[in-house]
């Protein structure tokens, strides 16, 4: 078997997987925007944003840090596994006391089995089993699919719940293999202070993916979170999936071909920004038939657009994350995260002092907030790799 095919066996195994799960969670979103009312759309908006954003908090950046720095499941587990059940209770005190409506005694475990699997998902991706890799990650949202389909929940926390809960299956193999004399905390020690700052990059990205929901929660109403959750299920969210499985495979490969990843990088840039052009402008017309398909009515335009030019600058920053991920130092990686958590910071802050000092509606604010934060961070982003560049 030639080195392409072994290549194109290693990649579409995974790239199947990965399709199928990232399928089946947006036909979940599609599946509960049709047949639920708009106060539980809006309640199943804001339970994903809470569950995306908090395992960035409870991971701390250590299952980037096991792929970077390569490490084995039995050198770091065990301090780990104390980690995230500190920080799991910590994050879910932290949702109570800001009086969030969510069901905490399913929230607790749906936290610490999701940090989990994050962490068991970066053991094997840093051992390039991407098939299995992309198993851990995803099955559950197959299977939280499966559920909502065949049956119709009042609390939307029971499906998700079971599904995190079988998924455990793939913790049982490691665990049952583990054989541990002594923990070396060096290790772990070094991969909390690489993964501190993959953390604040997390962090970053996350907010600005998920946070939109939490804002409009707090400042706007049911109805206009119901809004933006299906504009952006329809225009954003299956492109930014494809956008996720690229920078899936992107950075080990990256790792693994420095000159040659540089050198693709300088000659073929340019395709890169019109293949975007070119695919994000046809996804803009497929999104627009899909919405008038599922919802029965025309999408917002202002909105449709704003969301798409949001989606071009997640497919620009494809290229300067994988980069990042795979040859940025730390230093680099310190100043991008700050700048994109300085930029998240002005965000949330713009959005508030837009709504009530200009009384621009929820929907208006945060979208158009949203937007300038996407642009700046395209701009933090490609000045970061070209000082990478200019390092190599």
């Amino acid at each position: 078997m030639s080195s392409k095919q072994v290549i194109l066996k290693k990649i579409s195994v995974p790239f199947v997987v990965n399709f199928l799960s990232l399928l089946t969670f947006w036909l979940s979103d599609v599946w509960i925007i049709s047949k639920y009312d708009t106060s539980f759309v809006s309640n199943w908006a804001l339970l994903k944003s809470v569950i995306f954003i908090s395992g960035s908090v409870i991971t701390l950046g250590v299952d980037q840090a096991i792929v970077r720095l390569n490490l084995s499941f039995k050198e770091t587990i065990i301090p780990l596994l104390f980690q995230i059940f500190i920080m799991t209770v910590c994050v879910c005190g932290i949702l109570w006391v800001l009086d969030f409506e969510l069901n905490f005694k399913y929230l607790f475990f749906i936290l610490l089995l999701y940090s989990l699997l994050l962490i068991l998902y970066s053991y094997e991706r840093s051992k390039l089993n991407y098939s299995l890799s992309m198993l851990i990650l995803n099955f559950w949202r197959i299977l939280f699919y499966l559920l909502i389909v065949a049956v119709t929940y009042k609390v939307i926390e029971v499906p998700l719940l079971i599904a995190f809960l079988s998924s455990l299956v793939f913790v049982v193999k490691p665990f049952l293999k583990l054989r541990i004399k002594h923990t070396d905390f060096s290790i772990y020690k070094s991969a909390i202070s690489t993964g501190f700052y993959f953390f604040l990059s997390a962090c970053s990205l996350n907010i600005i993916l998920f946070i939109d929901q939490i804002l409009i929660n707090f400042i706007g109403s049911e109805s206009e979170s119901e809004v933006l959750f299906s504009h952006v299920t329809f225009f954003i969210s299956p492109f930014a999936a494809v956008l996720g499985f690229a920078g899936f495979i992107l950075t080990p490969f990256l790792r693994d071909n420095r000159q040659k990843s540089f050198s693709i990088l300088k000659k073929y840039s340019l395709y890169f920004v019109i293949a975007g052009i070119v695919s994000i402008t046809a996804y803009f017309y497929l999104a627009t038939w899909l919405f008038v398909t599922v919802k029965k009515e025309d999408p917002q335009l202002w909105l449709s657009i704003i969301l798409t030019i949001i989606l071009f600058s997640r497919f620009l920053l494809v290229i300067p994350s994988s980069f990042f991920g795979a040859f940025a130092n730390n230093f680099l990686l310190n100043r991008v995260s700050i700048s994109y958590n300085l930029i998240n910071v002005i965000y949330i802050a713009s959005a508030f002092g837009i709504f009530y000092f200009m009384k621009w509606n929820a929907l208006y604010t945060i979208s158009i907030s949203l937007l300038l934060t996407w642009l700046l961070r395209v701009l933090i982003g490609y000045l970061g790799l070209g000082k990478l560049t200019a390092e190599k």
